[in-house]
């Protein structure tokens, strides 16, 4: 870096735009106030609502503040900045910021999650308390980055982030290509000047992706790691805390080998999905005491076919719901054909079919479920909107059963490692979908109740339903029947979305000559057959499920 510039002042860090450098970056290369950091040293993410940058970036009006927090932690605590355009996304942080307040409580040591250091709301506009805002900030750093770019430390193939001249056709989330977009950013909070919410958390560890158990963690340390994990859940769901991503990516790892009692500890980060609000969903969506919306149910999108794949850390009931519902409300389109018939014996019979599916089904043989008869192919086979617009998308409605048929084989081919739960699942699955179509869209004397006008959504394919009042109304009879609640409680629903992932994480880990293990969690996390059970089923495995092999 290009010391004694005075762009660049007297700053040791790229992404300190103080001209004296007041706070060591602590970023994760334990770089020093006196020694020099180059951005190479800040791993990034740039993701849809936050900018991260490992290692503090902080306008200069908050780097007292900070510092003022930052002497109430460790001295070797290292930190993320998490930064937030709030004139974008302030209503998608508001659930988040009031989550981590709430972890805060429940965790203050920051023991399984990732410590909250500070967090302020900066304007991008000049004030009477301030000369500017971030703004002149910003500008500075761009500088900064700019003249390390173009000098020693920019030098070709000497910095994986060097500044790109030509930037790539297709961005990937190499470290090149996300200091491409953070360059963008801040490049476009220097012209639109919009409030910046900078929140600082603990680096809480490497993420658990790259932790390879009977390598560089012994197996029974990872066990250990896992109950106590496991019991610093249930202290967060007691709390009213849940998560509803639980990828590898949200959960980070540290082992000490040489301590006298090493030990594997894991923690949670990013609650973003936890309490989220959004003005654009429907009131029913919503609950009615804070408005934050059922995340399981419309944020996750974990049925949508077009947009998002299945996510293995997903429970797998909700694509088979999906596919069962669209399966069995299909036909109910066919009482506003002419000469077409549907009745509760069809329905039932129809049923037991699906329910009697092997895995050794294919995706053409479950497609064919998608059409009963003639008339029903020739309704999905023909489309009566217009679709010459060129700006209108291409519609899919011939397609219906083909998707639900390559559904089936996506869930055999995501869900491998949890195989053995796919068939008895399933047939439950059938069982209560079946039953409330059976009771609710049929008359008294077994003739089909005709669905509302869906020839737009039909355009959507094996999506077609997924927004129906009939597709909502299923739903949440179905969450309530399948986890055992007496009526629908999102609690329950949330614990068992995050028990699934967290037990499909372990198989992922566990060797599979670690038989008994595997078969602990198969059997404590992933097999339930009561309400009380559910509850409880947390507590037996940290308690002892796996106790034996401590």
């Amino acid at each position: 870096m290009a010391s004694g510039s005075a762009d660049q002042g007297n700053a040791v860090c790229p992404y300190d735009p103080a001209h004296q450098h007041t706070l060591r970056c602590r970023c994760t290369h334990n770089c020093t106030t006196a020694a020099t950091c180059n951005k190479s040293h800040h791993t990034l993410y740039s993701g849809t609502v936050k900018d991260v940058i490992f290692g503090i970036s902080a306008p200069c009006l908050l780097q007292r503040a900070l510092a003022a927090a930052l002497d109430k932690m460790p001295e070797d605590m290292q930190v993320v900045t998490i930064i937030v355009n709030s004139d974008r996304h302030a209503e998608a942080m508001r659930g988040e910021v009031w989550t981590l307040l709430q972890i805060d409580r429940v965790d203050p040591c920051g023991d399984f999650t990732a410590k909250l250091i500070f967090q302020h709301i900066v304007s991008g506009r000049r004030t009477r308390s301030h000369n500017s805002g971030h703004v002149a900030d910003t500008r500075r750093i761009l500088r900064k980055l700019r003249l390390e770019d173009n000098g020693a430390s920019g030098a070709a193939g000497a910095d994986p982030c060097k500044l790109l001249l030509h930037p790539p056709e297709h961005e990937c989330d190499c470290a090149r290509c996300q200091y491409t977009r953070l360059r963008k950013q801040m490049c476009m909070w220097t012209s639109t000047a919009p409030d910046l919410h900078y929140i600082y958390m603990q680096y809480a560890g490497r993420d658990i992706h790259t932790l390879k158990v009977g390598t560089t963690v012994p197996c029974t340390a990872f066990v250990a790691g896992c109950q106590r994990l496991l019991t610093n859940y249930v202290k967060l769901y007691e709390n009213k805390i849940c998560h509803l991503d639980l990828h590898e990516g949200n959960l980070t790892w540290a082992y000490d080998a040489s301590a006298h009692n090493a030990r594997l500890d894991l923690k949670f980060i990013d609650f973003g999905f936890n309490r989220m609000f959004d003005s654009t969903e429907p009131r029913g969506n919503s609950c009615p005491d804070c408005g934050a919306i059922d995340v399981t149910k419309y944020f996750m999108q974990i049925c949508n076919l077009f947009t998002e794949p299945l996510r293995s850390w997903h429970p797998v009931e909700y694509p088979m719901f999906h596919l069962c519902t669209s399966l069995l409300l299909a036909p109910l389109l066919l009482a506003a054909v002419p000469n077409a018939t549907w009745t509760r014996a069809h329905h039932n019979a129809r049923v037991k079919r699906l329910a009697a599916l092997t895995l050794s089904a294919s995706a053409r043989e479950v497609a064919r479920f998608g059409h009963i008869d003639a008339a029903c192919t020739a309704f999905f086979a023909t489309c009566p909107l217009d679709h010459n617009d060129p700006d209108s998308p291409p519609c899919a409605r011939h397609d219906f059963a083909h998707d639900l048929g390559e559904l089936w084989h996506d869930i055999q081919h995501t869900y491998a490692n949890v195989r053995r739960h796919l068939l008895p699942v399933w047939t439950r699955v059938c069982a209560i979908v079946g039953a409330e179509i059976a009771l609710v869209h049929f008359e008294a004397d077994g003739t089909a109740k005709p669905l509302p006008n869906l020839d737009a959504r039909l355009c959507h394919g094996g999506d077609a339903f997924t927004h129906s009042d009939a597709y909502s109304h299923l739903f949440d009879v179905f969450r309530t029947e399948f986890y055992y609640c007496q009526e629908l409680d999102l609690r329950t629903v949330q614990r068992e979305f995050d028990t699934f992932s967290l037990a499909t994480m372990m198989l992922e880990k566990l060797p599979t000559q670690e038989t008994a293990l595997r078969e602990d969690v198969h059997r404590h996390l992933l097999h339930s057959d009561s309400y009380e059970s559910n509850k409880t089923k947390l507590h037996n495995f940290a308690a002892g499920g796996a106790s034996r092999a401590l």
